[in-house]
């Protein structure tokens, strides 16, 4: 018994000391990992608030730069549609004020001021001996800050004096002066045939929108700093709370259950993120479409199968997406692999090969054909998703911007620009097929004196007249143009070229027309030039030569 004894007496000695050690364990491991215990939150909020800064900073230049390249589109979209042929025929003196020329190009700049109406000025300039003047204003000549032609611009900046020689828009600003806060666009007017700078366009505009977007884009960088902040909070205090808990649980004996709960919390989030993510992605107002493609024994892409789309995709189509699911393309789009566009091709390129790819096609959804832009890129090998967005409102503005650039204003006849742009199409046609062709020049006779005697109006008139004649005197399907101030073309489209027949038409309606409008100034001087493949020329050579006879006929009505 005494043995006994003494054994347990040994045993309960043993069990004290362990514990003794242990409590002493503790104490230091609690004194060496206090700094290590609050080092992670502290480095989070440290990580969390040097990102911040950053991302304010980069959203910021981000907003600047997406709104700098707004505005030099805007510039130089208006530029476009500057005549470079008015531009060239002023000199950029006082003088230029009693010319057509100044004429039409003010009544074009008061157009564009017109259609933007943030726009305060809106103006032409040139460099002229090293110093930039004006060329013309969108400000009334009684206006206080109307600049006449030839008026220098002494505040040129670099920029401004180099965009003459590298032809590159920029913007300037914001700036703040007596009008307000403005940005200031420059873009070039570039001459057709050489390519050179001659004029600057430019354009001021009233900076609230910049500074509004810029602001913006901080505003939205500081809030998700603030979001990331908050989160950051979140998970510090989450992960101060869970070490306590985590020692609690191992004293209370407690981890199962508590582990348990944790897993049900996480699930619930987890369930709750799923909700709101796929209600995010039923309501966005692009169309989505999840799929995989499927290839020959060759690896060559020959059809796809819908695998997820969206509601706005289901509308596109028309067709529900309990009928898309799991359903090849082919099966959906009857016709898809005859089509003009290779669909198939393409996604395949991106599913395949990881292309990200983008594309704007008209597309019929529904029996109506509308323009998206098609983006395209692979979450995985094999796998494409497709977001289709409605660009045919900004196809149709594209479209109105073209038709102004390429038709002339007074007579809604092609300009110089649009004539060449379809009168090379025509030519290269003629060129591959060997066909003849020829080229009418015709010249308003007698304008500068209907202009001195009677006003620009009055000439006006006869421009339009003549402009009125040539349209009915040929088909709709020829290219008329005015390519100068009294200055015509016609390039009939699969016509009979005998000079006589055409020569002696244009006349009758001419004289049709004097004597049904009552003009009897209308008068008019052609030139034919003749196109043989078996003597091949230049469009421009064509014109030359036409404008040739065009002069020759003048001529001999002057002998009569």
């Amino acid at each position: 018994m005494a043995r006994r004894r003494s054994c347990a007496a040994a045993e309960k000695l043993c069990i004290a000391i362990s514990r003794g050690m242990k409590r002493r364990q503790t104490t230091g491991d609690a004194g060496s990992t206090g700094m290590a215990y609050y080092a992670v939150p502290a480095i989070v909020l440290l990580a969390v608030c040097v990102g911040g800064w950053f991302l304010v900073g980069l959203l910021s230049e981000y907003g600047e730069r997406q709104e700098r390249a707004n505005v030099i589109s805007r510039a130089v979209t208006a530029a476009s549609t500057i005549d470079p042929g008015l531009v060239g025929s002023l000199k950029g003196s006082k003088a230029d004020e009693r010319t057509a020329a100044y004429l039409a190009l003010r009544r074009q700049i008061a157009g564009i001021k017109r259609s933007n109406p943030d726009v305060r000025f809106v103006y032409l300039m040139k460099k002229r001996d090293g110093i930039v003047v004006f060329l013309s204003d969108s400000e009334n000549e009684d206006s206080a800050d109307y600049s006449a032609p030839g008026d220098p611009y002494p505040e040129a900046s670099p920029a401004l004096l180099m965009i003459f020689d590298n032809a590159r828009p920029f913007v300037e600003g914001p700036i703040r002066d007596r009008w307000g806060t403005w940005i200031s666009a420059h873009a070039p007017v570039l001459d057709l045939h050489s390519g050179r700078v001659t004029a600057v366009f430019g354009m001021d505009i009233e900076a609230r929108r910049w500074l509004a977007v810029i602001r913006t884009y901080r505003i939205f960088g500081i809030v998700i700093a603030g979001l990331v902040g908050m989160i950051s909070v979140v998970f510090i205090a989450t992960y101060l709370i869970q070490r306590r808990s985590r020692e609690r649980i191992t004293r209370l004996n407690c981890e199962l259950g508590r582990e348990l709960e944790e897993r049900s919390a996480v699930s619930a989030a987890l369930e709750e993120s799923e909700r709101k993510y796929r209600s995010l992605f039923d309501k966005m107002l692009n169309g989505f479409a999840y799929h995989r493609i499927l290839t020959d024994d060759d690896g060559r892409p020959v059809d796809y199968v819908f695998l997820e789309v969206n509601d706005a995709f289901e509308r596109l189509l028309g067709v529900g997406r309990d009928a898309i699911i799991g359903r090849r393309a082919t099966e959906l789009i009857p016709g898809l692999d005859r089509m003009d566009f290779d669909w198939i091709g393409f996604y395949g390129r991106v599913a395949l090969h990881g292309e990200e790819l983008r594309i704007e096609k008209p597309i019929r959804f529904g029996g109506r054909e509308r323009w998206f832009s098609v983006s395209a890129y692979r979450p995985e090998p094999g796998y494409f998703s497709v977001v289709f967005e409605d660009v045919t409102e900004k196809k149709r503005l594209e479209d109105n911007l073209l038709s102004l650039s390429l038709t002339d204003e007074l007579t809604g006849l092609y300009n110089r620009r649009g004539f060449f742009t379809l009168a090379e199409q025509e030519f290269r046609v003629l060129k591959r097929t060997g066909r003849k062709a020829c080229l009418v020049y015709i010249d308003l006779d007698g304008l500068k004196a209907i202009n001195d005697s009677q006003g620009h109006e009055t000439g006006d008139t006869y421009i339009r007249a003549a402009a009125e004649v040539l349209r009915g005197c040929f088909r709709e399907s020829d290219i008329i143009a005015r390519v100068g101030g009294d200055e015509f073309v016609v390039f009939p489209i699969n016509a009979d070229c005998e000079s006589t027949l055409i020569i002696d038409r244009l006349k009758n309606c001419i004289e049709s027309f004097r004597v049904k409008k009552g003009l009897p100034a209308l008068s008019m001087s052609t030139g034919i030039g003749h196109y043989n493949p078996q003597s091949p020329m230049s469009l421009e050579d064509l014109l030359k030569e036409s404008d040739r006879a065009m002069y020759a006929e003048k001529e001999r009505k002057r002998r009569k």
